[in-house]
């Protein structure tokens, strides 16, 4: 990403070049001009200051102390300290972020050096030159010593200045030895105890009051374009938020800043005071108005859960499209993740958010992180719990941050701008190193007992891993950068990319992409919270059916798949026809990827008819197969797969435990493998004419998922693990004893490769492999086709289900049969089938109802 160089930086330019003339050129006046020349050009140039302060200290140290100020030097230097004020103000009142109060900050400290420098070079020169005998001999001295002393000698005397220059560089990147970091660490150390002191002594009087507030009787809205806005007052020490709400026109409203929060899984419970009433809110939102209050000026914020009278419901439906305008009019979308707990948690998070984000260009951010951190552990730890927040899987922060003008995200006192957290988020994401020491500090402990230290006996889980929401942030920035380009997606592909997110109301996980949809304004029916949840998800997958991405939905839904966290099934799909996916629900298992390709292949004259009976419709169907023999099931579980952060733990810890994981952790793995391969040997032998061709067909199909299903990518060594070599080292390790296995699965991986290998390599390998096997496999069953063919269905499947095409698919699909004789039929799921190709191009297509 480029920057242009604007009229601003051109600005920032001649100021600091005007300070490095000015702190020559000013002393120089000084000297030239006489006393009562300099107090009354002071005065005058003290009136051209744009605050006024400036003029306001001239004349008071005129009246009273008549030779200060005097100099037209003292007075510059003077104007140079006032230029903090401004960034300071803007910092500590949050309305600025960290990376711009540092931008301005910097500027202003260049131009003190600059200023002073000059002055201060002269006097250092004149104090040299009066002691100019002592510096000579001193230097005599040391230079003769040099020369004299031995190699060894000289050489400790070399290292020792470069370990003192490099010990105090490292000091000055740890504790920030300049003016801005003072001001951050004054402001982290004394306002927040402070403000979280004030904030306990206020909540002890409110729950000691005497007389309770009577609840807030919201006004009806003059229009449907009317919105209202909060003003929250000026703080009062010791004294809780008061605010009053507003009602104004959306296209008339003054400067407010649209807040995005958590609701959290409370119900509103906590009381506000509104226009001398009370409005009960979450705790999220009480934590926002106490921080954000101002000395100063009062400030208007648009709050949903304040803003939107949340008991009535048709209100709520009347609202609902504004959503999109009211953040994308706020001159901020303020992200509020919660207030800073400790100085110390504080200072770590935004240390590796710089680091994160830091240009590397001669040091990598390993090296960056062990100048900074005497122990990454805390460091780790801290920015995994900023990453695994709630705020990042609630759905409706899509539209909030995709749409907004500007977005800052305020965590424990830190406000940083969304695309520097982003960056970070993707730079964490991207680089496997810290990714995986990520891991390491989150995870829990192993009980590894042959590891030498037990505190690394820790493990990188599933679980884990989907706690930490940095691709929601890169998906949240790629959605926002195409709002901004002019080219939003299709409400198709806005759900199909949304079903991980949660929502309290399940129609949430549709009206809150509707604004970044490039066709989520052409809904045939007004979003609402009156009709009921199966109305909704009916009439919004019907409208997606009628667009050009229809196929999508097809493939997230179906009556053949379990929860990915295997709950109660949901009561919605007994509700719901087939082809209609429960949208409330979290991600199901099993269901299977698309690549590019296939849909480029699709047959673009495929198209869904509607019926007179709104809960059926009909497809072209072409049937292929149908499921003789049903297999074992695997579910999608927690596997505990160890990765070692190459800088934390030792080679030979991470080969123990890893021996460990996989004797341990392969169980259920081991048993579906060899249970469908046994099927496969016994049933399609006289298809395939040999057991080989037999194992080599059932491995392709578990391997089926390609290198970009699997977050963790390729191991260093590149290797193809289709292979019928690849099928019998996995087999070998995932079949023997482990630590037989690594010992030697050696010597096997090294001749397929070509090339000697070591145990790590060799474990890296094997994690690899068994991590496509489980992606590929996991949360499927596997079974066996009337025409021989093997295949995996989802896990509900049943024998005599059919295995079809669809006109206008891309990937093969399982079909239930309604009733003998009949072209009706329920939607199973998706499929993978061996040796059959995801887009069929040939004739007999039939028409089939869909229920």
């Amino acid at each position: 990403m480029t920057t242009e160089f604007g009229p601003r930086d051109l600005l920032i330019i001649l100021q600091i070049l005007s300070s490095a003339v000015g702190g020559i050129v000013v002393p120089y006046l000084d000297n030239v001009l006489g006393l009562r020349t300099r107090e009354y050009l002071t005065y005058v140039l003290a009136a051209f200051e744009s605050t006024g302060i400036l003029f306001k200290l001239r004349l008071t140290f005129g009246l009273f102390i008549f030779p200060a100020l005097a100099s037209l030097f003292n007075l510059f230097a003077v104007w140079h300290a006032l230029l903090l004020l401004p960034p300071m103000m803007r910092y500590i009142r949050g309305v600025e972020t960290e990376d711009k109060f540092s931008g301005s900050m910097a500027t202003v400290e260049i131009r003190f050096y600059l200023y002073f420098g000059p002055t201060v070079a002269l006097y250092i020169v004149r104090f040299l030159w009066s002691i100019r005998g002592i510096i000579a001999a001193v230097s005599i001295s040391l230079t003769g010593t040099l020369i004299l002393c031995p190699n060894s000698l000289r050489s400790q005397v070399t290292a020792m200045v470069f370990k003192i220059a490099v010990t105090l560089i490292r000091l000055y990147s740890r504790y920030d030895i300049n003016i801005r970091g003072l001001i951050i660490r004054a402001c982290d150390a004394l306002v927040a105890p402070f403000d979280r002191w004030e904030i306990e002594i206020v909540k002890w009087r409110r729950e000691r009051r005497y007389r309770p507030l009577t609840s807030y009787q919201y006004r009806k809205l003059e229009t449907y374009r009317h919105i209202r806005l909060l003003r929250l007052k000026r703080r009062s020490i010791f004294s809780e938020p008061s605010c009053e709400l507003i009602q104004v026109p959306l296209d008339k409203a003054p400067a407010f800043e649209a807040i995005s929060h958590t609701w959290g899984d409370k119900d509103p419970s906590i009381p506000i005071v509104v226009d001398g009433h009370q409005i009960l809110v979450t705790a999220a939102v009480e934590e926002l108005l106490f921080y954000r209050r101002s000395f100063f000026c009062s400030s208007l914020f648009w709050i949903d859960a304040i803003c939107i009278n949340q008991s009535d419901v048709n209100e709520k439906s009347e609202q609902l499209p504004l959503m999109t305008d009211i953040y994308r009019r706020a001159f901020r979308v303020l992200v509020w993740l919660g207030a800073s707990e400790s100085f110390q948690d504080t200072r770590i998070v935004r240390k590796m958010i710089r680091v994160l984000t830091w240009p590397l260009i001669f040091l990598s951010t390993s090296s960056m992180l062990a100048g900074l951190f005497d122990n990454d552990e805390q460091a780790f730890i801290a920015v995994g719990r900023l990453f695994s927040h709630p705020w990042f899987e609630r759905i409706w922060v899509v539209q909030e941050v995709a749409v907004g003008k500007a977005v800052h995200v305020m965590y424990h006192g830190i406000c940083v701008d969304w695309n520097t957290l982003a960056s970070a988020a993707k730079n964490l994401g991207s680089d496997t190193d810290l990714k995986c020491r990520l891991l390491y500090h989150l995870s829990p402990k192993t009980t590894s007992t042959s590891a030498s230290d037990a505190k690394l006996g820790r493990s990188s889980t599933i679980n884990t891993m989907e706690q930490l929401h940095w691709p929601n942030l890169e998906f949240i920035t790629k959605i926002r950068e195409v709002i901004r380009l002019g080219c939003p997606c299709s409400l198709a592909h806005a759900l199909g990319m949304t079903i991980p997110y949660k929502s309290k109301d399940p129609r949430d996980k549709i009206f809150a992409v509707l604004g970044i949809a490039n066709d989520g304004s052409k809904l045939p029916f007004k979003p609402n919270y009156i009709d009921s949840i199966e109305d909704v998800f009916l009439k919004t997958t019907a409208f997606i059916l009628s667009s050009e991405d229809w196929f999508i939905i097809l493939t997230v839904t179906g009556r053949g798949y379990e929860s990915y966290t295997y709950k109660k099934r949901s009561k919605l799909l007994d509700k719901l026809p087939s082809w209609v996916p429960d949208f409330s629900s979290d991600t199901i298992a099993g269901t299977r990827p698309f690549s590019e390709e296939s849909i480029r292949l699709r047959d673009i004259a495929g198209k869904v008819t509607t019926t007179s009976d709104p809960r059926v419709i009909q497809l072209q169907v072409v049937e292929f197969d149908v499921i003789q023999h049903l297999g074992p099931k695997l579910k999608v579980r927690s596997s505990s797969l160890p990765y070692r952060p190459n800088s934390s733990v030792p080679i030979d810890t991470f080969i123990e435990q890893g021996t460990q994981f996989m004797a341990n952790m392969g169980a259920e793995e081991r048993d579906w493998y060899l249970s469908a391969r046994r099927l496969a040997r016994e049933t399609s032998v006289r298809f395939l004419k040999s057991q080989e061709a037999a194992d080599q067909g059932f491995w392709e199909l578990c391997m089926s998922h390609g290198e970009h299903m699997d977050r963790w990518g390729p191991p260093p060594t590149v290797c193809t693990p289709l292979s019928s070599s690849f099928r019998k080292y996995f087999e070998f390790f995932f079949l023997t004893n482990p630590k037989e296995s690594l010992s030697d699965g050696e010597p096997m991986l090294g001749s397929i490769l070509g090339k000697k290998v070591t145990a790590n390599e060799a474990l890296l390998m094997q994690m690899y492999l068994f991590r496509r096997f489980s992606v590929a496999a996991g949360g499927k069953a596997f079974c066996l086709t009337a025409s021989g063919s093997m295949a995996l269905v989802p896990p509900l499947a049943r024998e005599g289900d059919m295995l079809v095409h669809i006109r206008g698919g891309y990937v093969p699909i399982v079909l239930r049969r309604k009733s003998p004789g009949e072209r009706r039929a329920e939607l199973v799921g998706t499929c993978k089938v061996h040796y059959v190709e995801d887009v069929y191009s040939g004739s007999g297509w039939e028409d089939w109802l869909l229920e």
